[in-house]
């Protein structure tokens, strides 16, 4: 039986992030510090190792990497289960998080100003962009931080190849596309290696703080983030408390739901098995 490691698209994250929470008005910037989890559970990988595991990935992937900091996720009871592994695509130092929050941020307007039917001259491959450069378009400003000159197209075609190429080089901005990749690494010996790949941001820089903003809706007092959950095809949930009040709130439509709990099946000999190979050849150098 062989594992075939998930790799999450650009296309189907577009259909699946872009929110009015995205489309919002950035408030000032937060800071989320890093999530908890029982680390009391048996089998636990050294972090060390997990740290190895990421590193030999995403230099297969990407080349010269710099790697972050893991972020620990839990199971649906708050163990720990896995670590996104964040990393910088190119020379170091991995970038701080205001950093890389300033990125995620002015992607998001540009997003937003797409949706708006506004293309940045920088679009040098849309036809918006030809006109910019050779003057034949009414100059025009959004109001926003975007570049200055931008050409308005409203109403917008949302099936036209300048909108298409201009949103997906929006996107891609604000997911880090290109400069960040993450690695999901099982904490556990009794999980495989490595379930996931993503070719930009994790959620906890994409969407955490806009997920925050939703916990303070709903929360009294200023939430916290508590805990990560990665729950595969169930979905990527952030915790916040405030005081003993809790709220779940799922990483990618920043609705408030709570985690429908199931029973974790267990492994077959077959798959114990092959679990146990996958580690060895991860592990090794």
């Amino acid at each position: 039986m062989k594992r075939t490691v998930l790799t999450i698209f650009l296309v189907g994250f577009l259909i699946t992030v872009t929110t009015p929470w995205m489309m919002a008005a950035d408030s000032n910037e937060t800071s989320l510090g890093l999530p908890t989890a029982n680390m009391s559970v048996g089998n636990l990988v050294p972090l060390g190792i997990v740290k190895k595991v990421a590193l030999k990935k995403a230099k297969e992937l990407w080349g010269q990497v710099t790697p972050g900091e893991p972020i620990a996720c839990c199971d649906q009871d708050g163990n720990i289960a896995y670590y996104m592994c964040p990393f910088h695509i190119g020379p170091g130092p991995f970038p701080s998080d205001e950093q890389i929050m300033k990125g995620v941020k002015e992607g998001r307007k540009l997003v937003k100003d797409v949706h708006e039917g506004f293309f940045s001259q920088l679009d040098l491959g849309t036809e918006s962009g030809k006109k910019a450069q050779t003057g034949d378009a009414t100059l025009h400003s959004s109001g926003s931080n975007v570049p200055k000159t931008i050409i308005p197209k409203p109403p917008t075609d949302y099936n036209a190849a300048d909108y298409q190429k201009a949103l997906k080089a929006a996107k891609g901005k604000e997911l880090g596309i290109g400069e960040y990749g993450t690695i999901y690494v099982a904490a556990t010996y009794d999980r495989f290696p490595i379930p996931l790949v993503s070719h930009y941001l994790p959620p906890y820089y994409l969407t955490g703080d806009l997920a925050q903003q939703k916990a303070e809706e709903v929360l009294v007092g200023t939430p916290k983030l508590n805990r990560i959950y990665f729950l595969g095809e169930r979905g990527t949930f952030f915790e916040f408390i405030s005081g003993n009040k809790a709220v779940t709130i799922h990483a990618y439509s920043l609705e408030v739901e709570p985690i429908k709990r199931i029973e974790r099946r267990a492994a077959t000999p077959e798959h114990q098995e092959n679990i146990k190979e996958q580690w060895k050849k991860h592990a090794e150098e």
